[in-house]
């Protein structure tokens, strides 16, 4: 499966009915304040919540075991002979890890 890192700047050219939704999967990760991902859904597209933080950082949303599961068992699940989006505010630090654990998950 091909996955692809992106920032917002990327998912925001796309119109939310725009058929590159249907034709690919998405892991779009928001954060607490501030960026809410993917305007889409549906089976493919996948919205989680967590802050670009450490734990030593008050007040913020962690990723958590519960979110690796869902991760999971929505990459176990979507069609992969469609490309995977993975995307974050900046494209960088959040969906780098996501994307580079999935691809080691599938592609290894």
């Amino acid at each position: 499966m091909i996955i692809n890192v992106v920032p917002r700047k990327f998912v925001k050219m796309i119109p939310s009915n725009d058929e590159f939704f249907k034709n690919n999967n998405f892991i779009s990760i928001g954060e607490q304040e501030g960026y809410e991902g993917v305007s889409a859904s549906g089976s493919n597209i996948l919205k989680l919540v967590f802050d670009d933080a450490s734990p030593s950082e008050s007040g913020c949303t962690l990723f958590s075991p519960e979110q690796a599961r869902t991760i999971k068992q929505f990459v176990d699940t979507i069609d992969k002979t469609k490309a995977l989006f993975v995307n974050c505010y900046a494209g960088v630090s959040r969906s780098g890890a996501v994307g580079t654990v999935i691809n080691d998950y599938v592609n290894c």
